[in-house]
């Protein structure tokens, strides 16, 4: 009984073993796949930078990018806040 227990308990160590090394954490190859508008234009790519340090936002640069709901243009005015033109 004891042996059979043992012969389980490797076989079960070994399925979970191999379906370990088949499980990814987090896509590996997806982000290439994706336009980035901010690619072409190192101001803007500067700017979106800046915006999403400023603000401490994981949501700022790829909104910024993609000029949603005209985040590109309030981040222009956020970073320039108070500089002469």
């Amino acid at each position: 009984m004891a042996a059979l227990l043992k012969c389980m308990a490797v076989i079960v160590l070994l399925i979970f073993l191999v379906n370990i090394e088949k499980i990814a954490a987090r896509p590996g190859n997806e982000w290439p796949n994706y336009p980035n508008p901010c690619n072409k234009d190192d101001i803007q790519i500067e700017i979106c930078q800046r915006c999403a340090k400023a603000t401490k936002s994981p949501l700022v640069y790829p909104m910024c990018c993609n000029d949603e709901d005209n985040v590109y243009s309030w981040c222009n005015k956020y970073i320039f806040f108070g500089s002469n033109p």
